[in-house]
């Protein structure tokens, strides 16, 4: 019951030898002509789910990528872009310093091209919420329309809203943070991200996935509640079947048929796995049913793969 685990454990990562996510090798098996550039796209550094086995991912920030220092990236002539430039393409007898070389060409190169789609974008004209999920989101519906238009088919953009561990907060601190308003400012940007892509006519060509890394203990701890098991994901866009609860809402009850827990603190055990979720969705965006056993190891002891939750 580890956070940080956790995160891992469900964006794609066995403890034991893995450390890349189901969206990162999902993609690899998509045809170059689909994914094209920037396939994964993060704006959050617990990015385990866009990470892959043989490619990279591409860090953005949602407040532009135009300047490295004092590199304007914008400005190809820059004098202190062309040196950072050149830095990638530095050769060396020491290997290191070879990799060193190649990891920074690549990142400039990918720091350029988001640079490029930021100066391409229109002003987006639903209402977002200014926080940090807000903003990325944003950010996201502005680059979508650029990347379609450069032939871009397929991408995951990855970001991450915390703050959620309640032990002894759940109703509000004196900073004014309590579940229900961390949760009202999910909904506000959520709500703002669909309607943008309504008005960008996208809706039907994106899926939106919020994912926690596990739920809370239905007994109280004081004024919050203790890590617990199961959660609810919500899964938002034209292309799913909505207004549905897929899983079984368990018995609320401490110690009732469904707490799972040997103390009896009201930790259920879900319905679905993360993996069967996770391999409905890399379905959806084109991963062949031969690869879900590559891509989620953990699928072989399910015998459904997949969630009916596509229209």
């Amino acid at each position: 019951m580890s956070h940080s685990e956790q995160v891992n454990i469900v964006q794609g990562w066995d403890p034991a030898d893995i450390l890349n996510g189901w969206g990162g090798r999902g993609m690899e098996w998509l045809s170059s002509e689909l994914t094209k550039t920037l396939p994964v796209v993060s704006y959050a550094f617990d990015n385990t789910l866009v990470t892959g086995l043989r490619s990279r991912m591409t860090l953005a920030n949602s407040r532009g990528v135009q300047y490295w220092g004092r590199a304007d990236l914008a400005n190809p002539q820059n004098r202190w872009t062309q040196l950072v430039e050149s830095l990638g393409h530095f050769q060396s007898r020491n290997p290191v310093e070879n990799e060193f070389a190649r990891s920074l060409g690549s990142s400039f190169t990918d720091a350029m091209a988001l640079s490029l789609a930021d100066q391409k974008t229109q002003a987006n004209r639903s209402n977002f919420p200014d926080n940090r999920l807000g903003l990325d989101l944003a950010h996201i519906a502005k680059l979508m329309p650029v990347f379609k238009s450069d032939g871009v088919r397929r991408q995951l953009f990855f970001t991450d809203f915390g703050g959620f561990d309640t032990h002894v907060t759940q109703r509000g601190d004196e900073q004014g943070r309590a579940m229900d308003v961390q949760v009202q400012q999910v909904a506000d940007a959520l709500a703002a991200f669909d309607a943008e892509l309504r008005v960008r006519n996208l809706d039907r060509e994106v899926i939106t996935v919020v994912m926690t890394e596990f739920g809370r203990t239905l007994q109280p701890t004081g004024q919050g509640t203790d890590h617990a098991w199961g959660n609810h994901w919500f899964v938002i866009g034209t292309p799913i079947k909505g207004g549905q609860v897929y899983g079984r809402m368990p018995s609320l009850v401490l110690g009732g048929v469904d707490d799972g827990d040997q103390w009896k603190k009201g930790r259920f055990v879900p319905d679905f796995s993360s993996d069967q979720l996770a391999a409905t969705l890399m379905q959806w965006v084109g991963l062949p049913a031969e690869r879900f056993t590559t891509v989620f190891p953990n699928l072989a002891n399910f015998s459904s793969k997949t969630i009916a939750l596509l229209a």
